[in-house]
């Protein structure tokens, strides 16, 4: 399931991206979101997962495979995260009705993952996957949707450092651990230059 204590108040920045993705998975069975470390992938991934949780009666299962090495351990690992045995059990279970697995990080072992996200998807199972990673999977159907920088204020000028979403991001988290700084003119510019 998507992680507890995830909260969806929205993705600052990210709604073309979410409605692409979304439109992905209605047409295709893996889709891999692809990007650097730290440029949103895995919350990309989860307001996906969050957004089109009704259109998956089989639910939105989240798998984490960063530190697990081999393609036995990342079998067991997944499945075991995912509240089963082993993979096929995950397949029975999606018979019949749309799954979403979510296989974040997937840069830690590509080949692994790949294998594993073939095998939830093939022989006619209902499993979608969406993958987070690094590198592209390189498997056959796969879906490769390029994770981009949030926009940056393009001019030194409050206003529009104020409506770039990098800006307007570093606002939020910056409220949410607690700064009390008044939004001055020259707090918008000095923003504006850390974003950069």
């Amino acid at each position: 399931m998507i992680p507890s204590g995830t909260t969806f108040m929205g993705i600052i920045g990210r709604d073309t991206d979410c409605e692409r993705v979304s439109a992905l998975l209605a047409d295709h069975r893996i889709v891999t979101l692809v990007g650097p470390g730290g440029i949103g992938k895995t919350t990309l991934a989860n307001e996906v997962g969050h957004r089109n949780g009704d259109g998956f009666g089989g639910g939105v299962l989240v798998s984490e495979l960063s530190g697990a090495d081999d393609e036995d351990d990342i079998r067991s690992v997944v499945a075991r995260q995912l509240g089963f045995e082993s993979l096929d059990a995950v397949r029975v279970k999606a018979a019949g009705t749309r799954m979403l697995v979510i296989l974040d990080n997937c840069e830690s072992a590509v080949a692994q993952a790949a294998s594993v996200a073939e095998t939830l998807v093939d022989g006619g199972t209902d499993i979608v996957v969406l993958a987070t990673s690094r590198v592209p999977l390189q498997i056959v159907g796969e879906r490769v949707v390029n994770v981009d920088s949030l926009s940056l204020p393009e001019v030194d000028e409050p206003q529009v450092i104020q409506e770039a979403a990098a800006a307007q991001l570093f606002l939020d988290r910056a409220g949410a651990a607690g700064a009390t700084w008044g939004l001055t003119d020259e707090t918008l510019l000095a923003i504006g230059q850390l974003v950069r």
